[in-house]
């Protein structure tokens, strides 16, 4: 999840941040079980996937790459992150709501 005791409802095909909770980004961990600096020098993509929107880690930064409809990008992701996240020239995508309803959705392997 995005945030540590945080509620979050589906209501209309839209995620809303009903109780905001504690942010799991950061800029500075304890503890590290996964080396992301180390996955991206070996030419790994990382990405983070949360109930708030998708985000991949670029040699320039955490950029987000898809928002969840309903969330508040100002709001629920930039002013609730301690870490630094880059957006997109232009706006960013908007994730497909059936991820978040299931009508409609279909779950593809590419190749």
């Amino acid at each position: 999840t995005w945030m540590a005791g945080a509620e979050f409802k589906i209501r209309e095909g839209r995620m809303q941040v009903a109780k905001p909770g504690k942010p799991k980004f950061v800029r500075e961990a304890n503890h590290i079980t996964f080396s992301a600096k180390e996955a991206l020098r070996l030419g790994k993509k990382v990405f983070y996937v949360t109930n708030v929107g998708a985000f991949q880690l670029t040699s320039q930064g955490l950029q987000l790459i898809g928002i969840m409809p309903g969330i508040d990008l100002k709001r629920d992701i930039l002013q609730a992150c301690p870490a630094q996240v880059l957006l997109p020239g232009g706006a960013v995508p908007v994730v497909d709501g059936s991820i978040l309803t299931g009508n409609g959705f279909r779950l593809e392997w590419p190749g």
